[in-house]
């Protein structure tokens, strides 16, 4: 019975350390060449040892021992036929081995939990579920961007716990890794979730809702994103825009100050009336308003024409028509909030994945797989067999040698 257990426990770490088929059965092989050799070596050291009792035994009984020993021919060569015989003398304790063994596979069959996986695949949207993204100035973004940021959140485990404790129903799920693989060469592009259990219904329920989760969560993070980005813009235009008005508020104090103190350096000079009509008009870059320069002295435009322009600058409550650029950036500004605007609208548009298949209740589990615990159950049982019935037969052997020795030594 210990050697069942044995077998038991050897069966279920083959099968459940993600070994492949093709590693279970090398490793078979591989106990199968151990065993052979295992079984050679005890030939050999039986050899041996019967070499060396005859060299101890004294001169004088080597002849009676020869006299008797005639009729045994002498075994000097470990050959195939040596290793056949032993197998046929021990056939009986190997079938029984081999039969323990087989009937742990069963046992283990029988009693094992068995572990059922489901699976869906899924692939990037169509296009015309992404064109609605593409907004001139605003956004731009194609179904492989979007997929690629939905099947990097399909991976995050943060986003697997987030998602089972707002649903309590799955918390029985919450241990179980599932695994995220990429197509291959015919299926590129598509990416297939899996996940092993226990409860192929609830599991199949998981995976379906994990997947609707993360669409949703990929759309928020994406709408997200853009909604900061134009937030970051109309903040930046506003600030410039109110910049735009504060220097132009103080531009204009500033001109009026400069047209007091010229108005009153006209009224001393007793200049009432311009008194040079050379002059050019040309338009300030500094502070947009039009402005005539004289070819002279400002007093000398005259207290009349000076305190005009004073009077129309102080009547100004808003100085934004006389703002280089100000309408432009008002027009920018109003262009980010339509955009907004359109893009809040294509929320119920937008697609981050095509399901092509969607995960279903497992039928028959994936593990254990009773054909291959059922071959390794013989394999192991004929190894462990063969290389019990090699010691069996070592021992059996050396006490028969060592009867011989001892009824040659008494005659």
């Amino acid at each position: 019975m210990p050697k069942t257990f044995f077998c038991l426990t050897l069966i279920e770490n083959l099968l459940y350390t993600g070994a492949t088929v093709e590693q279970l059965f090398t490793r078979m092989a591989v106990a199968c060449h151990f065993s052979i050799s295992a079984g050679l070596l005890i030939l050999f050291v039986r050899e041996e040892a019967m070499m060396d009792e005859q060299k101890e035994q004294p001169a004088s009984h080597v002849a009676s021992q020869a006299q008797q020993c005639v009729a045994c021919p002498e075994e000097d060569e470990i050959g195939l036929l040596d290793f056949w015989r032993v197998l046929v003398r021990q056939r009986k304790m190997i079938c029984a081995i081999t039969g323990l063994s087989v009937l742990g596979a069963v046992v283990y069959i029988l009693l094992a939990t068995p572990v059922y996986e489901v699976q869906a695949v899924v692939k990037p949207p169509e296009s015309k579920y992404v064109e609605a993204l593409n907004i001139s100035g605003i956004s731009q973004a194609t179904s492989a961007d979007i997929f690629t940021l939905f099947a990097g959140n399909l991976k995050s485990g943060s986003l697997r716990q987030q998602f089972v404790d707002e649903n309590p129903q799955f918390s029985s799920l919450r241990s179980n890794e599932p695994k995220v693989k990429e197509g291959t060469k015919k299926e590129a592009g598509s990416v297939f979730l899996s996940l092993q259990g226990h409860e192929p219904k609830l599991m199949a329920d998981w995976v379906n809702g994990f997947i609707l989760y993360t669409e949703r969560k990929t759309l928020d993070d994406f709408y997200d994103g853009i909604a900061i980005k134009i937030t970051g813009q109309k903040n930046a235009i506003l600030d410039s825009l109110q910049i735009g008005r504060d220097v132009a508020g103080q531009r204009r104090l500033d001109r009026i100050a400069l047209l007091e103190d010229q108005i009153a350096i006209a009224r001393a000079s007793k200049i009432f009336e311009r008194q040079l009509t050379g002059y050019s008009v040309v338009e300030s870059q500094k502070s947009g308003m039009v402005l005539d320069f004289l070819q002279g002295p400002m007093y000398m435009r005259g207290v009349k024409e000076l305190t005009a322009e004073k009077e129309a600058l102080e009547r100004r409550e808003d100085d934004e028509p006389f703002i280089v650029g100000f309408r432009d950036k008002q027009e920018n500004l109003a262009h980010l909030d339509a955009g907004l605007k359109q893009l809040q609208a294509t929320r119920t548009i937008v697609r981050a994945v095509a399901v092509d298949q969607q995960a279903t209740e497992a039928q028959q589990p994936v593990k254990p797989k009773r054909s291959l615990v059922l071959a390794i159950g013989v394999i192991l049982g004929g190894v462990f067999g063969v290389i019990a019935s090699f010691l069996l037969d070592f021992f059996q052997q050396r006490g028969k040698k060592t009867e011989l020795h001892e009824e040659c030594a008494s005659k």
